[in-house]
């Protein structure tokens, strides 16, 4: 149950407002990538690309570099202010979207997207920064939660909305619409939303700390090790993602209901962060993690098996991708949090180191299963079993060869 929401804060937001604000913020990176997967086809063929593969980098490229912007993004919201960083990231958004709409080359095409990705980075990091400053313990984590579950309706919606602009119009009309939808953003922030950063909590700018905060983040042995897990089978996620398109339209031939499909795939994952809230008090994060990297294994080894005996259908790919990707969402807030737990006192700095390695590593690991697309599911269930196997290996490793063991805060804060 929700508790009664507390009254408006002091910079202009009320508690649903918040989450309605912090949501549309959020869902900017899954529209930005999900809208534009019917188009990828297309655009691979409008540039003239001999490799159909090639239509994959309008996802990673954003993917990667909305990785890459977190360890900075952090300190400049720090120093100038939450409220800043958003306006300057919508305006860097806008732009990119500009850019990429009227592109005469696929090179330029890319390199817009990976603009994208630095400003939605960046605007993510800040929005976070923006509710911690304004609610803390529990009703920060009621406000994400609520907010994180509003903000998943963009990968079910979007597609959908991409397809129905490519019906009236050409690919190049969706970055117009990513461009309107980031207007609309600046308006509401510039209207709406204040500063919540106090003047005197500001920080000078400083590379040198908050790359020190970096490193005691990776030479604690659970927050790499979970991380590295977490980046792994994330990999394999975003090579679904990447290779979507070709999947539903080339191999199964399902053509205008692809965001049907695709839709379809984005309920696991919700259905998954509802049954860990209920299950994580009485399991445990680590009795999780370890449980869902075996039944990965376990599912994308049947996976595998299917394929190669070439019985292999539109239904049996879904049941086995929703089986994955139900999983992923039990083991992505539990590997995230542990990673995070013995990184109180310098949490911001945690969550951007967690957030780089994590996205830029799954993004490249994605990009690179995703080029061996072959007209066939093989790669990616191969793909996930490799990364559900490497990512168990770094689970023993890291935890010393004892799986599924429930250990006090005290003995994993002294590691």
């Amino acid at each position: 149950m929700i508790d009664k929401a507390p009254p408006s804060t002091s910079h202009g937001l009320g508690f649903a407002e918040l989450i309605a604000y912090s949501a549309c913020v959020m869902a900017l990176s899954a529209l930005t990538v999900d809208i534009m997967l019917p188009a990828q086809g297309l655009i691979g063929a409008d540039f003239g690309r001999a490799d159909p593969n090639d239509g994959q980098l309008v996802v990673f490229a954003f993917l990667a570099a909305y990785g890459i912007v977190h360890p900075f993004a952090g300190p400049l919201a720090d120093r100038f202010g939450r409220r800043a960083v958003v306006l300057g990231a919508l305006a860097a958004y806008a732009l990119a979207a500009a850019l990429a709409a009227s592109s005469p080359s696929f090179a330029l095409l890319i390199a817009a997207r990976a603009g994208q990705g630095l400003a939605v980075g960046a605007a993510r990091v800040a929005i976070m920064a923006m509710v911690r400053d304004e609610y803390s313990g529990r009703r920060m984590s009621q406000v994400v939660s609520i907010a994180t579950i509003v903000f998943m309706m963009a990968p079910i919606l979007a597609p959908s909305i991409g397809q129905a602009i490519l019906a009236s119009g050409s690919w190049r009309a969706i970055f117009v619409g990513l461009l309107l939808y980031a207007i609309i953003l600046a308006v509401w922030t510039l209207s709406r939303v204040g500063e919540t950063l106090d003047p005197a909590a500001r920080r000078r700018f400083s590379l040198n700390a908050a790359f020190g905060s970096y490193a005691e983040f990776f030479r604690n042995r659970a927050s790499l090790g979970y991380t590295l897990v977490t980046a792994l089978l994330f990999g394999g996620f975003f090579s679904y993602l990447g290779t979507a398109q070709q999947i539903y339209v080339d191999i199964f031939g399902i053509g205008e209901r692809f965001p049907i499909a695709f839709a379809v795939g984005a309920v696991p994952f919700m259905a998954a962060a509802i049954l860990n809230a209920r299950i994580v008090m009485k399991l445990g994060m680590r009795r999780i993690v370890h449980a869902a990297i075996i039944a990965l294994i376990a599912v994308n080894a049947l996976h595998l098996a299917v394929v190669a005996a070439g019985a292999e259908s539109l239904a049996s790919f879904m049941v086995l991708i929703c089986a994955t990707i139900f999983l992923l969402g039990l083991l992505s807030p539990n590997a995230t949090a542990i990673a995070l737990e013995p990184m109180g006192r310098i949490a911001g700095a945690a969550a951007a180191a967690n957030g780089f390695v994590t996205t830029t590593c799954a993004a490249l690991i994605g990009a690179f299963i995703g080029r061996f697309f072959d007209g066939t599911t093989g790669p990616l269930a191969l793909g996930f079993l490799a990364l559900g196997a490497a990512a168990l290996f770094i689970a023993l490793a890291t935890e010393r060869g004892r799986l599924f063991a429930d250990r006090s805060a005290e003995a994993k804060a002294a590691e």
